[in-house]
């Protein structure tokens, strides 16, 4: 099982309030991992640049910009974690590209991505078609860090997609394939 994962190391910053009740202001540091506990949102491991090494650190809780404003967990975060058991894929063919966040409009770069996965059978939802989500981790142009589900962002890098066309009405896959039957 590995509910914590590695990620590729990001230069952020940290909001002081997570890391004690009267700090103000953001301390450097380098996330480079990530926790995933079921009904939970997602939690980082940094280590700051004073060398403290800090977990359970929401996703909003951290910027990569320090004039970069307050966002709510639910802005960053639109759906809870589906299981223990995640993997990170930085997929190639994605890294630094730009998207758009459907309904919010916000824009900003591809990290990487995080999938949920059951092998236990401990988190039944990561595995239902209709309810699978990927998680897309994206720096946005404000300097917030998000995590979107792959049908709420739209690739927008003009050379390789018409961006100009509506995106259609597209609906989740629910059923199972098997090869076999």
């Amino acid at each position: 099982m590995n509910s914590t994962v590695d990620i590729p190391l990001q230069r952020v910053y940290v909001r002081n309030e997570f890391l004690g009740s009267n700090l103000t202001g953001l301390t450097p540091g380098y996330w480079h991992s990530v926790t995933s506990v079921p009904a939970r949102a997602f939690t980082c491991h940094v280590v700051l640049d004073n060398g403290a090494h800090w977990a359970g650190i929401p996703i909003h809780a951290i910027v990569t910009k320090p004039d970069a404003s307050a966002i709510d967990l639910s802005v960053a975060q639109s759906y809870d974690c589906f299981s223990y058991d995640v993997q990170v894929v930085r997929h190639t063919f994605l890294r630094d590209q730009l998207v758009s966040c459907l309904k919010t409009k916000v824009k900003g770069r591809y990290l990487f991505t995080i999938h949920s996965v059951d092998p236990l059978g401990k988190a039944p939802f990561a595995e239902f078609p209709e309810q699978y989500k990927t998680f897309t981790f994206i720096e946005t142009e404000a300097g917030n860090i998000i995590a979107r589900p792959n049908n709420y962002i739209r690739w927008i890098d003009p050379a390789l997609y018409d961006t100009t066309e509506k995106v259609p009405a597209y609906e989740r896959i629910k059923e199972i394939y098997r090869s076999e039957k």
